[in-house]
């Protein structure tokens, strides 16, 4: 079975977990001040993964609060958070 945004989204099956704490929503970036173009300094999920591991609680916001389910919607959502998601920037 395939796993790819557009069947996901059409079951509305995924996690049900939302972001800890402090913790940040987990989308991808490089979390780095000392090397922000190293990757090895990424951390979260891609755009599609990162919506089809959350896609249950997305579906659920977005149909509480009148947002269209389409795909559009949750892909401007991804890159929303990531805008604003983060990581501590620390040295590893």
């Amino acid at each position: 079975m395939s796993r790819s945004l557009e069947n996901v989204l059409a079951r509305g099956r995924g996690s049900t977990t939302r972001a800890a704490p402090g913790k940040g929503y987990g989308t991808w970036a490089i979390y780095s001040i000392i090397g922000p173009d190293d990757e090895t300094f990424a951390q979260g999920l891609p755009e599609d993964e990162w919506i089809i591991d959350n896609v249950a609680w997305l579906t659920d916001l977005f149909f509480e609060n009148g947002i269209p389910l389409e795909t559009v919607n949750y892909r401007y959502f991804y890159h929303a958070v990531n805008k604003q998601d983060w990581r501590c920037t620390r040295c590893m």
